[in-house]
């Protein structure tokens, strides 16, 4: 796993999608997901607890059931603190990186606190604050599965780029707030600036109440102003930066749905590695549950070296379901084409080095040999031109004589006549 991880970390994630890759992670999802529905249990019953004591203290206000509740909600937040704790020794830097870990403390903070008795007025506070984080560190539980995970991954992502792009817009909605601030002095939610601000945001959802600000008993003080102030809000904020904030976030989904596979396999490769390396940890061999942990950590081993070191899958079998039937035909698709391509590299590859050395002496041999052959073969040839020069010769001297003769005979002829 942590070769999987390194293939992350240097960019490499892509390489998670090859069959052979992705057959090892589902295999190991398989063998530790175990770990991971205790893990959503465990959290279940956290926050079922954590709820109904919240409700009975400081909602239906009802002091039994509030002492029931009290002793296993601190019982949970122990173990969780422990399961923390013990996460940080075994790496506070890795630790300290991941948000989820922080989200947690503050569940446990915010349980530890309103567990003081009796309740006071600053509890309620904490304790609204903790029960939405509790149901939240719920959700970031539940995303850790497979059928899941794609959606909570968007959500977050969503979340992170919607408050960068807030960061980025806020002195527009701070001026905003503040120039109505001015003009609207006397309705309540415009008095105190904060309120301002967040009665502001609030309009960025389409929320004006424009009637119950234009057209109530009050009079309007700067009514040309007011009215251009809110056209520019409606123009600039609840048109143009709620769509365009719209627009980012689908964006940003589509994205997310076209890596979406690749992401699952990062996020199913760091999850199994930090379970094994929760398991795995010299820290638990101190433990007096050691009989425990040998046992999940044999449950948490996909093989078992030296008896079986390899996984065979039968391909065209219907009962086989250890790997999905994609999963498979991606395998198979594999094997084959390597089969293919060693066939023909054996088919054109060299021959052998003895072969190839008696193959050059042969070489070598049947060179020379030709080599003889046409020195012989030249010879021939030159031969016959000799022939064939003393034949030409012989020839033009027949013809010269032969024309000779007949100049002579013309000669006499001639001079007979």
């Amino acid at each position: 796993m942590d070769l999987m991880l390194c293939l992350v970390e240097v960019g490499k994630g892509h390489m998670l999608k090859h069959p052979l890759c992705e057959s090892f992670l589902y295999l190991k999802w398989l063998r530790i997901r175990k770990f991971f529905l205790f893990s959503l249990m465990f959290h279940s019953i956290f926050v079922a607890f954590f709820t109904g004591f919240v409700g009975a203290t400081y909602l239906w206000h009802k002091k039994q059931l509030s002492s029931i509740l009290l002793w296993p909600v601190l019982g949970f937040t122990c173990v969780l603190a422990s399961k923390e704790i013990f996460q940080i020794a075994h790496g506070i830097c890795y630790y300290a990186k991941r948000w989820e870990n922080w989200l947690q403390w503050s569940v446990i903070v915010a349980s530890s606190l309103i567990l003081i008795p009796p309740a006071d007025e600053w509890q309620y506070h904490i304790a609204a604050l903790g029960i939405l984080l509790a149901w939240i560190e719920l959700m970031i539980v539940v995303g850790r599965f497979p059928m899941f995970g794609i959606y909570v991954q968007m959500f977050t992502q969503v979340s992170i780029n919607f408050f960068k792009f807030l960061a980025a817009y806020i002195c527009l909605i701070v001026g905003f707030s503040l120039g109505f601030s001015v003009l609207h002095d006397q309705y309540k939610s415009f008095t105190n600036p904060l309120i301002s601000l967040l009665k502001t945001v609030i309009m960025m959802s389409g929320e004006l109440e424009f009637e119950d600000v234009f057209f109530n008993d009050k009079t309007l003080k700067y009514p040309g102003t007011a009215h251009l102030m809110l056209l520019s809000f409606v123009i600039l904020v609840t048109v143009i930066l709620t769509n365009l904030m719209v627009g980012l976030a689908v964006s940003d989904i589509q994205e997310l749905r076209r890596c979406a596979g690749l992401d699952r396999l990062v996020r199913r490769a760091e999850l199994v590695a930090h379970v094994e390396n929760m398991l795995f940890s010299k820290l638990l061999d101190y433990t007096p549950a050691c009989k425990i942990i040998q046992a999940c950590r044999r449950g948490a081993l996909l093989l078992h070296p030296p008896y079986h070191c390899a996984l065979h899958i039968r391909p065209n079998d219907p009962r086989e379901k250890r790997l999905p039937r994609e999963l498979i035909r991606a395998v198979y698709r594999l094997v084959s084409e390597r089969k293919t391509r060693r066939t023909t590299f054996r088919g054109s590859a060299p021959p052998p080095q003895n072969v190839a050395a008696n193959e050059s002496n042969h070489v070598r041999l049947s060179r020379m040999y030709s080599n003889q052959s046409n020195q012989q073969q030249l010879n021939e040839l030159a031969a016959e031109l000799k022939r064939c020069s003393y034949n030409i010769s012989t020839k033009l001297d027949r013809l010269t004589n032969k024309v000779e003769t007949i100049t002579r005979d013309l000669d006499l002829t001639v001079h007979l006549h």
